[in-house]
């Protein structure tokens, strides 16, 4: 006798798949995968160690069937390693991409803050303070954000409201808190006071974050820590401590990470300078060439060979073969993408303008001189053929990044004047074009908020027209004098409210110089010189073309005296 077949309970059965499928749903929407896990803990040790084209690499690979939690944080991982290498453009892209998810609590705060940190390095306060406006720190809950308290901090200061910015980061110190985390907040601290002008207490905050860089290493802080201790040291006349903390910096990187080696070269080579000492340049550049020299990612390795013109010059190394070197780069140039060949060429035609420069002053011959300035035509050609690669770079760049627009900007500043410099004259429309571009770079910072940004644009206009009106004739001065002193007069709106507030001293300095240049009156002039002086001033560790400025002047309001 055949067994009777038990009827499936299709309902059930769809029912139990149903559930399963939801289980498996929430788990994919919440839990890391043990291999996923483990994936970011690599890339979260590479950036740590700024291993970044390791980390980088890693973030590139593909993974099967990632979940939804590791779909976001190496988003969020992509935007920490854009955020090391200066790449806002890329966090912010990686940043907007996780932000399509639908976040958990935990994630959204991890969103919010690195979206402010890119919002605060591309200079955008206007929607910096909005994100962080309603955002309430408790820092005695142990579910308090650290990033989230300094970027509360930061809105603080955006506010005006310094009392509360410190508060916030001495609160959140006084908790029990780990030793990388307490890092973070005593250089913050440190930036804090240096800001407002307390050396001493910025000098102690930085010495705490390096005696435990030294006990746990975090090379993510060597150049925040270590660099800014040794060259406020080196300020306040502690010289011996300074030597010692940079000679610790040196034992502390790794000679075979090459971005470790990166940083490091850079902040040798500024503290030398700081120093004043040829030998100690002479050194810092051995050591670059040695640990350097064609070990960086091909786009690095080039842009690093075109700094490289102009410090040697400034640095007083040789380079015997300048012409030749000038070549090869730019057949190598010639490889890369529009955009980065257009700001390479710009960059070129400026240094080898310096070059002929020195060379008329050393006398140099008319043949060689004849060499320099085909070259420089020849480079300059490649980048007016350029020209398009600006406003689409222009367009691709969101509203959000006002610091990159403002780079674009000035390439096509430069570009303009360029362009005017290879043609036999310029005439009033070019010069409109110029003009007409700065005050838009002026109104980009000002729609952002950000003081500095906007100051620094306004200047740039007062600069250009005594540029210009110095090897232009005729009706240039009636022109474009409105222009330079509508500039000027929104620069002394925005500073007059900033007298007491050491961070802007330096545009005080130039407010003079450009009160003097563009005939506003002596005792304008004496003003902002004045004004600047309320805070301690140490010129020497300005750049020349600055000293320059103040000593005109100084050397001003010295003969007035003496008259």
């Amino acid at each position: 006798m055949l067994a009777q077949a038990v009827p499936i309970d299709w309902v059930r059965w769809c029912g139990l798949i149903l559930l399963l499928s939801s289980v498996l749903l929430v788990f994919d929407a919440v839990f890391l995968l043990p291999h996923e896990k483990q994936r970011l803990k690599k890339i979260r040790k590479h950036i740590g160690t700024l291993d970044i084209d390791k980390a980088k690499k890693l973030l590139s690979c593909p993974v099967c069937l990632p979940s939804v939690p590791f779909s976001i944080q190496r988003r969020f991982l992509q935007a920490r390693a854009g955020l090391y290498q200066k790449d806002l453009l890329g966090a912010y892209n990686a940043v907007v991409s996780a932000g399509k998810y639908d976040l958990l609590p935990k994630e959204a705060v991890e969103y919010r803050c690195l979206k402010g940190r890119i919002y605060w390095e591309a200079g955008n306060v206007r929607d910096f303070i909005q994100l962080f406006e309603n955002e309430k720190i408790d820092p005695l809950s142990r579910n308090t954000s650290t990033s989230l308290a300094v970027l509360k901090s930061h809105w603080y200061v955006a506010k005006k409201d310094l009392l509360n910015a410190k508060q916030v980061l001495e609160s959140v110190i006084a908790t029990k808190i780990d030793k990388e985390t307490k890092i973070l907040l005593y250089n913050e601290l440190a930036v804090f006071e240096g800001r407002s002008g307390n050396k001493e207490e910025q000098i102690s905050h930085l010495y705490r974050a390096f005696e435990l860089l030294k006990k746990q290493p975090q090379p993510i802080y060597y150049e925040s820590v270590i660099h800014n201790l040794a060259i406020n040291l080196l300020r306040e006349e502690r010289r011996t401590e300074a030597h010692q903390v940079m000679q610790i910096y040196r034992n502390l990187i790794d000679l075979k990470n090459v971005w470790q080696c990166l940083f490091f070269c850079n902040d040798q080579l500024l503290f030398a300078r700081e120093t004043g000492s040829q030998e100690m340049i002479d050194k810092a550049h051995i050591f670059r060439k040695k640990h350097l020299t064609r070990r960086l990612p091909a786009l690095q390795e080039i842009a690093l060979r075109i700094s490289e013109l102009t410090m040697v010059r400034n640095d007083h190394q040789n380079m015997p073969h300048y012409f030749d070197h000038v070549l090869s780069l730019v057949e190598d140039i010639d490889q890369l993408p529009p955009n980065e060949q257009l700001q390479a060429f710009l960059k070129i035609t400026e240094d080898i303008r310096f070059e002929y420069e020195k060379k008329v002053r050393l006398g140099d011959s008319a043949r060689d001189l004849k060499r320099l300035d085909d070259l420089y035509a020849n480079v300059a050609d490649r980048a007016i053929a350029l020209k398009s690669v600006i406003e689409k770079e222009l367009q691709k760049i969101p509203p959000a990044l006002p610091e990159i627009r403002k780079q674009w900007m000035l390439h096509r500043h430069n570009l303009l004047k360029l362009k005017s410099g290879m043609e036999k004259g310029i005439n009033k429309s070019e010069l409109q074009k110029i003009f007409n571009n700065l005050e838009e770079m002026a109104r980009l910072w000002k729609d952002k908020e950000y003081d500095h940004g906007e100051i620094e644009a306004l200047l740039i206009i007062c600069d250009e027209f005594i540029a210009f009106r110095k090897i232009l004739k005729g009706p240039f001065h009636n022109d474009f004098i409105s222009r330079a002193l509508n500039a000027y007069q929104a620069a002394e709106n925005l500073l007059k409210d900033r007298l007491e507030m050491p961070e802007f001293q330096q545009y005080m300095i130039r407010m003079a110089y450009f009160a003097l240049n563009l005939g506003i009156g002596e005792k304008t002039v004496f003003f902002w010189f004045q004004a600047a002086h309320k805070h301690p001033l140490q010129i020497r560790h300005y750049a020349e073309w600055f000293r320059q400025q103040y000593l005109e002047v100084q050397i001003l309001l010295k003969n007035n005296r003496q008259r």
